[in-house]
């Protein structure tokens, strides 16, 4: 895969899990479905496998 897919991907990927670790820290008062503690912990875990994807594919060396 050429690096710019391989770069934008993973800048995807980190960008999707930090917002999904901000709805788990602090929800937004607008959309009160965010506000449920299950979504809470889904939210966080969720972001949290995203950024660990991320951080991955930025750090993993390219196969060839």
């Amino acid at each position: 895969m050429p690096k710019n897919k391989r770069i934008l991907g993973a800048a995807l990927l980190l960008v999707l899990g930090l917002i999904f670790v901000f709805f788990a820290v602090s929800p937004w008062e607008i959309l009160p479905f965010l506000k449920g503690g299950s979504f809470r912990v889904q939210a966080g875990i969720i972001g949290g496998f995203l950024l660990l994807g991320g951080i991955t594919n930025l750090l993993h060396p390219k196969n060839k």
